[in-house]
C-alpha cells in the first residue's frame, strides 16, 4: 500500500518548485499584467494548498478533481463513481479493471495519473498499451488535454518540462512514461519505474507483464494496474481476472429490497430493462448511483493467496447509458 502522508506532507510534495514562477511578486519593474498574473498564480497555489489539507483528502484524491478540466468543466465523477477506488491514495499492490465499452475507462485512468503525479513528487509512472496508436491516442488526447486545460498548469508544468507522446514531466519532478509492446517488450526496457498502467490488456500477451514489472524492480512502491475490455473469454484480462477479487457493483431495489449484481454469473443479463436498468428479481427500475462495490472472493482467500483487487465495470451500471433511452 502507499504510504500515508500528514496534510503538510502532501501540500508539500506538490508545491516542490511550484512556486517558482511567482517568485517575482513584489519585483518593481514587473508590468500590470505580470504582476496580475503572479498575484493569480499565487491565489491558486493558497487554493490548492486548501484542498490538499482537507481531512478527505489524506484518503482520496476525489477533493482536487476539480484542478482538472474535462470538455471544460472541472472533473468529476458523479457519472463514473465506479472508479472512485482508482483514486484511494492508499492502494494494494495489483488492481484490475475490467471494463464495458464507453465507459470512461482511459479518461478515469489518465485524469487519476495525472493527479497523482501533481500530488507526489519523483514518482514515475509508466503506461502500456500493446500498440502504438493507441498508446499515443492516451498521452495525446487524454493525458495531455489534462495537463494544458488544467486549472493547476502554471504550478504543474512549465517550458522547460519535456512534454512529448511518450514522456510528460512535472514541477515536482514526477514523471509519465508511454510505451508499447505487441510483439516484443525490448523497448520498454531501461525505463525506471515506481507504477506500471497496463491498458488495453486484454491483447497483450500474459508472458510480457512479468517481465514489464521488473521496470519496477528498484522502487519501494511497485503497483501495478491493469485496465481493458474482454473481447473474448480466453484473453489476458480473463487470466487476470481469475486471479482476482472479481468485485461486481451491486445495487439494492427500494421496492423489494433485493440486492442486484452486476456480474454475467449474477443478475447482469436480467437487470436490462427496456428503458432503463431493473431490479432481477422484481422488474421495478433501480439506480446504480446508490450502489457498491461487492467483492465475491472473500477477505481471507484474498489475503491468504494474495490475490489483487478486481473490479467489473459494465455498461449497465453507468449513467451515460442507463439514463440514455436511446
Amino acid at each position: 500500500n502507499m504510504d500515508h502522508k500528514d496534510s503538510s506532507d502532501i501540500t508539500s510534495s506538490f508545491l516542490v518548485n511550484a512556486g517558482a514562477p511567482f517568485a517575482d511578486t513584489q519585483d518593481p519593474d514587473a508590468t500590470p499584467q505580470e504582476a496580475e498574473e503572479a498575484a493569480d498564480g499565487l491565489d491558486l497555489l493558497n487554493q490548492v494548498k486548501d484542498a490538499l489539507s482537507s481531512k478527505d483528502a489524506m484518503e482520496t484524491l476525489l477533493p482536487v478533481s476539480w484542478l482538472l478540466r474535462l470538455r471544460g468543466k472541472p472533473y468529476e465523477l458523479k457519472d463514473h463513481f465506479p472508479f472512485e477506488p482508482l483514486f484511494k491514495r492508499s492502494l494494494p499492490k495489483r488492481t484490475l479493471y475490467k471494463c464495458g465499452r464507453q465507459v470512461a475507462k482511459t479518461t478515469s485512468i489518465a485524469a487519476s495519473g495525472v493527479l497523482r503525479c501533481a500530488t507526489q513528487s519523483y514518482l514515475s509512472m509508466l503506461y502500456v498499451t500493446p500498440l502504438s496508436t493507441q498508446i499515443r491516442r492516451l498521452s495525446s488526447l487524454y493525458v495531455k488535454p489534462f495537463v494544458n486545460q488544467a486549472v493547476m498548469k502554471p504550478i504543474l508544468v512549465d517550458q522547460q518540462c519535456a512534454q512529448t507522446v511518450f514522456l510528460r514531466e512535472f514541477l515536482n519532478s514526477s514523471m509519465m512514461h508511454f510505451s508499447f509492446a505487441f510483439l516484443d517488450v525490448e523497448r520498454v526496457r531501461g525505463i525506471m519505474a515506481d507504477w506500471v498502467n497496463f491498458d488495453e490488456v486484454q491483447d497483450m500477451d500474459h508472458e510480457f507483464i512479468p517481465i514489464i514489472q521488473e521496470c519496477m524492480s528498484a522502487s519501494t512502491l511497485g503497483l501495478s494496474t491493469y485496465t481493458g475490455t474482454p473481447k473474448t473469454l480466453d484473453n489476458t484480462i480473463e487470466f487476470l481476472w481469475n486471479d482476482s477479487s472479481k468485485g461486481e457493483w451491486m445495487t439494492k431495489c427500494e421496492a423489494c429490497g433485493y440486492h442486484n449484481v452486476a456480474g454475467l454469473n449474477h443478475d447482469l443479463l436480467k437487470m436490462i430493462g427496456k428503458d432503463t436498468v431493473v431490479c432481477a428479481k422484481c422488474d421495478k427500475p433501480i439506480v446504480p448511483r446508490n450502489g457498491c462495490w461487492r467483492h465475491t472472493v472473500e477477505p481471507s482467500r484474498r489475503n491468504a493467496s494474495g490475490l489483487m483487487l478486481g473490479y467489473h465495470v459494465p455498461q449497465i451500471v453507468m449513467p451515460m447509458h442507463y439514463e440514455n433511452k436511446d
